[in-house]
């Protein structure tokens, strides 16, 4: 049997056999998913589990955390906690998230940022085309860093990002 090769460039999967199934290929990476959100936590706003997806407007915080989570706000969803300090969508520090895609609104309270993203959280591919934050948001996203950095590999920006300060706020904690 022939070797076979799969290598990532940029987001595209390729292969080095073009004899290869491509059904093979999406059944590998459904699996992937699947088990890697067994391990995540989501919570908030009616989620539970590990991979989420806001389809209306909720008024409560989403707290991410641990590994391989995915969570979606779509174009008819919202996420705008009642209080005027709360942030809408917190990533714990040390956690990982494998996407996170806003189409609706994400906005958090007057002091805080909208979504917050905690000391060594790290996100593979953060898509927004909807809005994050507005004229009340103390910053649109807000990035901490302390011991560990913060990472976010694939950052793809279609939308709006606004606060009172900044949009996006860097922030080493001391």
């Amino acid at each position: 049997m022939k070797n076979q090769t799969l290598f990532n460039r940029g987001g595209d999967l390729e292969k080095s056999n073009p004899s290869f199934s491509k059904k093979f290929l999406f059944s590998l990476a459904t699996v992937s998913v699947l088990s890697t959100c067994a391990e995540a936590k989501i919570s908030g706003c009616g989620l539970s589990g590990n991979c989420g997806t806001i389809t209306n407007n909720q008024t409560g915080k989403i707290t991410v955390e641990n590994s391989g989570n995915i969570l979606i706000i779509e174009e008819e969803g919202s996420v705008k906690p009642s209080g005027v300090n709360d942030i809408a969508i917190e990533f714990k520090s040390n956690s990982s998230t494998t996407t996170f895609k806003n189409q609706g609104t994400v906005i958090g309270g007057n002091n805080k940022g909208s979504i917050v993203i905690g000391d060594g959280a790290t996100i593979t591919t953060f898509e927004n085309s909807g809005t994050i934050g507005n004229e009340i948001s103390k910053f649109g996203i807000t990035v901490l860093g302390n011991k560990n950095k913060s990472t976010i590999t694939n950052f793809h920006n279609s939308g709006t990002i606004s606060a009172i300060n900044e949009g996006i706020y860097l922030k080493k904690q001391l």
